[in-house]
C-alpha cells in the first residue's frame, strides 16, 4: 500500500481507538467485579457498579465492532491492489510453462538477427568500405545520439553473421557489403537451403 493508503486507514483507527481506550479503561475493573459477583468470588455488588459495568460491556462491544470495521476496510484497499496486480499479471503476461523457453530463444534470436540488420546498413550506406573499429564506432556514436544509450556492439559477431550468409566483402583489412538485390538472393539461398524440398518431403 502506498503511505497515502497507510495515512488514511492509521489515522482514522487512533483517532476513533482512544477514546474507545480510554472509556474501557476507566470502567474494566468494575466490570470484573461484577463478573465475580456472578461467578461467585465477589459476595456483593452496587446498583452503579452495575450501571459502570454495563457502560464498560457496551465500550468492549463497540471496541470488538470498531475493529473489525478497521479490518474489513484494510481488507477491501488490500483487496483492491490485489485485484489490480492479478490483472496487471494476467494481461501483460508474455507466457508462461514451456512457451516461456520459446519466448525467450525466440528473442534472442531476433537480437542476432538485429544485430547482423545494423551491420549490413552501416556498411551499406557507408560511402567507402570500413574497418571493423571504425564500424563498431560508428554504430556506437549512432546509438548514442539516436537513443542515449551507451552500448557495447559486438562488431566480430555481426560481421560473422553476415560472412557466415555470403553478405561481406572483404577488402584486406576494409569491409563491405553486396547490394540489396544480391543481399536478398544470397539470404533467399540460405533460406530455401535450409527447408527440404517437395521430392524430399515425399520420400521420408
Amino acid at each position: 500500500m502506498s503511505n497515502v493508503d497507510k495515512v488514511v486507514l492509521g489515522v482514522p483507527a487512533i483517532a476513533g481507538g482512544i477514546p474507545i481506550l480510554i472509556n474501557i479503561y476507566t470502567t474494566i475493573t468494575v466490570l470484573f467485579l461484577v463478573l465475580g459477583f456472578y461467578l461467585g468470588v465477589s459476595a456483593s455488588v452496587e446498583d452503579k457498579d452495575m450501571k459502570t459495568a454495563l457502560a464498560a460491556l457496551s465500550g468492549l462491544v463497540a471496541l470488538g465492532g470498531f475493529i473489525l470495521r478497521q479490518w474489513m476496510k484494510y481488507q477491501r484497499q488490500s483487496l483492491k491492489y490485489q485485484i489490480e496486480l492479478t490483472k496487471n499479471i494476467y494481461y501483460r503476461n508474455a507466457n508462461n510453462n514451456a512457451g516461456v523457453f520459446e519466448y525467450v530463444i525466440g528473442a534472442a534470436e531476433e537480437q542476432e538477427c538485429k544485430e547482423a540488420f545494423v551491420a549490413y546498413y552501416f556498411l551499406h550506406t557507408a560511402s567507402m568500405p570500413l574497418a571493423a573499429d571504425e564500424l563498431e564506432a560508428r554504430i556506437e556514436a549512432w546509438f548514442l545520439t539516436t537513443f542515449r544509450v551507451e552500448i557495447d556492439f559486438k562488431v566480430a559477431e555481426a560481421l560473422n553473421k553476415l560472412e557466415r550468409f555470403g553478405l561481406l566483402e572483404r577488402q584486406g583489412e576494409r569491409l563491405a557489403v553486396p547490394p540489396l538485390d544480391p543481399a536478398l538472393a544470397a539470404l533467399r539461398r540460405a533460406w530455401d537451403g535450409l527447408l527440404p524440398t517437395a521430392g524430399e518431403v515425399a520420400a521420408e
